[in-house]
């Protein structure tokens, strides 16, 4: 592609040229929006990568921790409805499945341009009526999943909730 600048060719863009800006953009929105750096993938110490990394995920431990704390609170529900822990892994695994889909979404859709800076809050208000639409869906099936396992029990209806709840 020949490069003018006021009439007289000045040089040329080549197809590579092209693809590596593609390719450097592309990896720069990425990064960013993963809460890294680039400086952090040129990073050669492994001290100075976790320096990067720690504050967010001590910020994850800390809402692990708060999880706990919720069980913790609900111990005489959970010892005499036992069966409620068969669901805890399931549907916490769904709300970090559902998290990581919507970021994979959002982060390619900036990269390739279908989505600019600008309407990333009208994409996340979309997405979160998508987590909790498939939040609802998904509920219904842990009902019916917990109503067998269990017998009928009061666990699927209390089960039946908690994907929606977690939604939010």
């Amino acid at each position: 592609m020949p490069v003018v600048d006021e009439g007289g060719l000045t040089g040329q863009v080549t197809v590579d040229d092209i693809v590596d800006v593609i390719r450097d953009e592309a990896t720069e929105d990425m990064v960013r929006l993963a809460a890294t750096s680039s400086a952090e993938m040129e990073e050669r110490s492994v001290f100075g990568v976790m320096r990067r990394r720690l504050p967010w995920l001590l910020l994850c431990l800390v809402g692990t921790l708060l999880s706990g704390g919720v069980l913790e609170h609900f111990d005489r529900l959970l010892t005499a409805m036992s069966s409620l822990v068969l669901f805890v892994p399931a549907i916490m695994a769904m709300g970090g499945n559902s998290g990581i889909q919507t970021s994979t979404v959002t982060v390619r859709s900036l990269a390739t341009g279908r989505l600019r800076p600008g309407e990333v809050m009208q994409a996340l208000w979309r997405e979160l009526r998508v987590a909790m639409g498939m939040a609802c869906l998904l509920g219904l099936l842990v009902f019916a999943v917990a109503w067998v396992w269990t017998h009928g029990s009061r666990v699927g209806p209390c089960e039946s909730i908690l994907p929606p709840l977690q939604g939010l």
